[in-house]
Protein backbone atom coordinates (compact mmCIF):
# COMPACT_ATOMS: atom_id res chain seq x y z
CA UNK A 1 0.00 0.00 0.00
CA UNK A 2 2.57 2.29 0.60
CA UNK A 3 4.33 1.79 -2.81
CA UNK A 4 1.32 2.45 -4.40
CA UNK A 5 0.29 6.15 -2.24
CA UNK A 6 4.26 6.96 -3.30
CA UNK A 7 3.96 6.57 -6.70
CA UNK A 8 0.20 8.01 -6.48
CA UNK A 9 2.15 11.10 -4.62
CA UNK A 10 5.13 11.40 -6.99
CA UNK A 11 2.34 11.67 -9.81
CA UNK A 12 0.22 14.65 -7.91
CA UNK A 13 3.30 16.07 -7.07
CA UNK A 14 4.36 16.41 -10.69
CA UNK A 15 0.72 17.18 -11.88
CA UNK A 16 0.90 20.37 -9.32
CA UNK A 17 3.73 21.48 -10.30
CA UNK A 18 2.40 21.04 -13.89
CA UNK A 19 -1.27 22.68 -13.86
CA UNK A 20 -2.21 23.23 -10.20
CA UNK A 21 -3.94 20.10 -10.86
CA UNK A 22 -3.92 19.05 -6.67
CA UNK A 23 -5.04 22.44 -5.63
CA UNK A 24 -7.81 22.97 -7.96
CA UNK A 25 -9.20 19.66 -7.02
CA UNK A 26 -8.99 20.23 -3.28
CA UNK A 27 -10.84 23.62 -3.85
CA UNK A 28 -13.67 21.51 -5.45
CA UNK A 29 -13.80 19.08 -2.89
CA UNK A 30 -13.65 21.64 -0.04
CA UNK A 31 -16.80 23.68 -2.00
CA UNK A 32 -18.62 20.87 -1.88
CA UNK A 33 -18.10 19.82 1.90
CA UNK A 34 -18.66 23.72 2.77
CA UNK A 35 -21.88 23.39 0.51
CA UNK A 36 -23.02 20.47 1.88
CA UNK A 37 -22.51 22.04 5.81
CA UNK A 38 -24.26 24.92 4.78
CA UNK A 39 -27.86 22.49 3.54
CA UNK A 40 -27.16 20.83 6.52
CA UNK A 41 -27.81 23.38 9.00
CA UNK A 42 -30.55 24.98 7.30
CA UNK A 43 -32.35 21.72 6.88
CA UNK A 44 -31.35 19.67 9.54
CA UNK A 45 -30.60 16.49 7.69
CA UNK A 46 -27.25 14.82 7.47
CA UNK A 47 -25.74 13.84 4.24
CA UNK A 48 -22.57 12.60 2.83
CA UNK A 49 -19.90 14.76 1.21
CA UNK A 50 -18.59 11.59 -0.33
CA UNK A 51 -21.51 10.91 -2.60
CA UNK A 52 -22.07 14.24 -3.79
CA UNK A 53 -17.87 14.79 -4.22
CA UNK A 54 -17.71 11.99 -6.35
CA UNK A 55 -19.45 13.43 -9.60
CA UNK A 56 -18.03 16.65 -9.40
CA UNK A 57 -14.49 15.56 -8.44
CA UNK A 58 -11.67 13.69 -11.46
CA UNK A 59 -9.40 13.12 -8.29
CA UNK A 60 -11.75 11.49 -5.81
CA UNK A 61 -12.90 9.30 -8.63
CA UNK A 62 -9.51 8.12 -9.28
CA UNK A 63 -9.13 7.38 -5.84
CA UNK A 64 -11.99 5.26 -5.53
CA UNK A 65 -11.03 3.52 -8.36
CA UNK A 66 -8.16 2.44 -7.16
CA UNK A 67 -9.31 1.35 -4.04
CA UNK A 68 -12.29 -0.60 -5.16
CA UNK A 69 -9.47 -2.49 -7.73
CA UNK A 70 -6.86 -2.43 -5.39
CA UNK A 71 -9.82 -4.76 -3.36
CA UNK A 72 -11.06 -6.63 -5.98
CA UNK A 73 -8.44 -7.68 -8.49
CA UNK A 74 -5.15 -6.34 -6.52
CA UNK A 75 -4.07 -4.62 -10.27
CA UNK A 76 -4.47 -0.09 -10.43
CA UNK A 77 -4.10 1.30 -13.66
CA UNK A 78 -5.23 5.48 -13.30
CA UNK A 79 -4.70 7.95 -15.25
CA UNK A 80 -3.91 11.09 -13.25
CA UNK A 81 -5.50 14.33 -14.70
CA UNK A 82 -5.88 12.44 -17.58
CA UNK A 83 -2.37 12.84 -18.08
CA UNK A 84 -0.20 10.42 -15.96
CA UNK A 85 -0.62 6.86 -15.56
CA UNK A 86 -0.10 5.23 -12.19
CA UNK A 87 0.24 1.09 -12.54
CA UNK A 88 0.72 -0.81 -8.85
CA UNK A 89 -0.58 -4.51 -8.68
CA UNK A 90 -0.55 -6.55 -4.99
CA UNK A 91 1.17 -9.82 -6.15
CA UNK A 92 -0.39 -12.03 -3.84
CA UNK A 93 -3.90 -11.11 -5.04
CA UNK A 94 -3.06 -11.77 -8.89
CA UNK A 95 -1.00 -14.98 -8.90
CA UNK A 96 -2.96 -18.57 -8.83
CA UNK A 97 -2.66 -21.93 -8.69
CA UNK A 98 -5.84 -23.47 -10.11
CA UNK A 99 -8.41 -21.28 -7.72
CA UNK A 100 -6.26 -20.93 -4.71
CA UNK A 101 -4.01 -17.53 -4.69
CA UNK A 102 -0.18 -18.55 -3.87
CA UNK A 103 0.93 -16.52 -0.38
CA UNK A 104 3.46 -13.56 -0.26
CA UNK A 105 5.84 -15.52 1.35
CA UNK A 106 5.78 -18.39 -0.78
CA UNK A 107 6.29 -15.43 -3.64
CA UNK A 108 8.95 -14.30 -2.50
CA UNK A 109 11.01 -17.61 -1.42
CA UNK A 110 10.06 -18.74 -5.67
CA UNK A 111 11.51 -14.86 -6.71
CA UNK A 112 14.82 -15.91 -4.54
CA UNK A 113 15.57 -19.21 -5.82
CA UNK A 114 15.28 -18.26 -9.46
CA UNK A 115 18.62 -19.06 -10.80
CA UNK A 116 20.42 -17.95 -14.32
CA UNK A 117 19.89 -21.84 -15.63
CA UNK A 118 16.05 -21.36 -15.31
CA UNK A 119 13.72 -20.28 -18.15
CA UNK A 120 10.80 -17.39 -18.43
CA UNK A 121 7.37 -18.89 -19.93
CA UNK A 122 4.92 -16.46 -20.75
CA UNK A 123 1.11 -17.46 -20.26
CA UNK A 124 0.03 -15.00 -23.38
CA UNK A 125 0.85 -14.36 -26.53
CA UNK A 126 3.29 -11.49 -27.22
CA UNK A 127 0.91 -9.36 -28.94
CA UNK A 128 -1.20 -9.29 -25.77
CA UNK A 129 1.15 -8.93 -23.27
CA UNK A 130 2.08 -6.15 -25.84
CA UNK A 131 -1.11 -4.40 -25.87
CA UNK A 132 -1.48 -5.00 -22.25
CA UNK A 133 1.63 -2.77 -21.45
CA UNK A 134 1.88 1.17 -20.95
CA UNK A 135 2.27 3.85 -23.27
CA UNK A 136 5.46 5.05 -21.59
CA UNK A 137 6.43 1.25 -20.30
CA UNK A 138 10.38 0.56 -20.23
CA UNK A 139 11.66 -0.10 -23.65
CA UNK A 140 13.42 -3.36 -22.04
CA UNK A 141 10.55 -4.56 -21.08
CA UNK A 142 9.16 -4.58 -24.80
CA UNK A 143 12.48 -6.11 -25.72
CA UNK A 144 12.62 -8.80 -23.23
CA UNK A 145 9.37 -9.65 -24.18
CA UNK A 146 9.52 -9.75 -27.83
CA UNK A 147 13.09 -11.91 -27.38
CA UNK A 148 11.33 -14.46 -24.70
CA UNK A 149 11.49 -18.02 -25.66
CA UNK A 150 10.66 -20.87 -23.48
CA UNK A 151 13.89 -22.83 -24.62
CA UNK A 152 16.34 -19.59 -23.63
CA UNK A 153 17.45 -19.67 -19.92
CA UNK A 154 17.61 -15.97 -18.86
CA UNK A 155 21.16 -15.82 -19.35
CA UNK A 156 20.49 -16.18 -22.81
CA UNK A 157 17.15 -13.72 -22.44
CA UNK A 158 19.08 -11.21 -20.53
CA UNK A 159 22.17 -11.07 -23.65
CA UNK A 160 19.95 -11.64 -26.34
CA UNK A 161 17.59 -8.36 -24.88
CA UNK A 162 20.63 -6.00 -24.22
CA UNK A 163 19.79 -6.68 -20.00
CA UNK A 164 21.81 -7.01 -17.06
CA UNK A 165 21.20 -10.25 -15.51
CA UNK A 166 20.16 -9.22 -12.02
CA UNK A 167 17.79 -6.55 -14.40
Amino acid sequence: MHNLSRRIAIALQHEERRCQYLTREAKLMLSVQDEITTTTETDGTPQSPFRQILPKCKLARDLKEAYDSLCTTGVVRLHINNWLEVSFCLPHKIHRVGGNYIPPEALERSLKAIRPYHALLLLESEKALLDQLPLDCSPAMVRLIKTCSAVKNLQQLAQDADLALLQ
